[in-house]
């Protein structure tokens, strides 16, 4: 989950299936889709030894180990430091030490029994754009691109759907779009490219475009209190505390002469965590 405004998503926070920290700093953001960019690499050639084109036929298929036998995923060893955001921080993209050097080769044999879905969130797709626009549009869309044949499925929202927020490139590769009401007709030409949602009456009122198809629904959207919101969250917290595979920290470095802050990204498998 990505809430760079630190209101939408800091109910969930304590949600055991969460594989990050609710990422609430916009510089962090772009550390957090690299690691949903990596997952998805590390999936897609794992499909291909047992010839399954998808995800979903590969957890499905015939002559499956029982679920007690499942293998843990083995952990990408990547020692990367991409070149130096434009406008942003330099981001130094770190691997983690776990498993141990001596045993990786052993461990990159190892093919998980099932893969879990993975679900990302992003709330403000406008604060994100602002930070660091180029780099954020690639791995957006890398991931919509790729990343459902690999069980990985992205939501994006936005209040402020501009043409620079909601580029070409992301609409072109999210089949699936959502538009409540919105103050112009242009507005709901980039949600949509056609007019229709300005006209919406608020309250949950929204026009549904379904992928594959260009037939927009009228559906109207359920009313959720926050006190309903609360209490489904205690009731899955009940199972127990979340447990990030993978953890973003800020180091905090300034040099002396206004230098960016360096930030660094640690991974371990996010399979072991569902193999437990």
């Amino acid at each position: 989950m990505i809430d760079p405004k630190v209101v939408e998503m800091q109910g969930y926070k304590d949600l055991p299936h969460l594989a990050l920290p609710v990422v609430t700093d916009p510089k962090l953001s772009l550390l957090a889709l690299r690691w949903v960019v990596n997952e998805m690499e590390k999936t897609l050639p794992d499909l291909r030894p047992g010839r399954q084109p998808h995800f979903d036929t590969f957890n499905a298929r015939t002559g499956r180990k029982a679920p007690s036998k499942v293998t843990s995923r083995p952990a990408a060893i990547v020692e990367e430091k991409p070149a130096p955001v434009s406008g942003g921080p330099n981001l130094n993209w770190t691997g983690s030490s776990d498993p141990p050097l001596a045993k990786e080769k052993e461990l990159a044999m190892e093919i998980p029994d099932t893969f879990p879905y993975i679900v990302v969130i992003v709330d403000e797709l406008a604060d994100l754009m602002q930070t660091a626009p180029a780099d954020i549009e690639v791995a957006i869309a890398r991931i919509a691109q790729k990343a459902r044949a690999a069980g990985i499925h992205l939501i994006v929202a936005t209040q402020t759907p501009r043409a620079d927020v909601v580029t070409g490139i992301i609409k072109a590769n999210i089949p699936c779009r959502i538009a409540f009401q919105v103050s112009s007709a242009l507005d709901s030409r980039v949600i949509l490219d056609r007019k229709g949602a300005d006209k919406l009456v608020g309250k949950g009122d929204m026009l549904y475009l379904p992928p594959g198809t260009s037939q927009l629904i009228r559906v109207q959207g359920a009313m959720v209190t926050d006190d309903e919101i609360h209490g489904l969250v205690e009731h899955c917290c009940k199972g127990g505390q979340p447990v990030f595979e993978a953890v973003l920290e800020d180091s905090g470095g300034e040099d002396g002469d206004g230098g960016s802050e360096e930030i660094t990204l640690r991974m371990r498998p996010f399979w072991k965590k569902c193999s437990r």
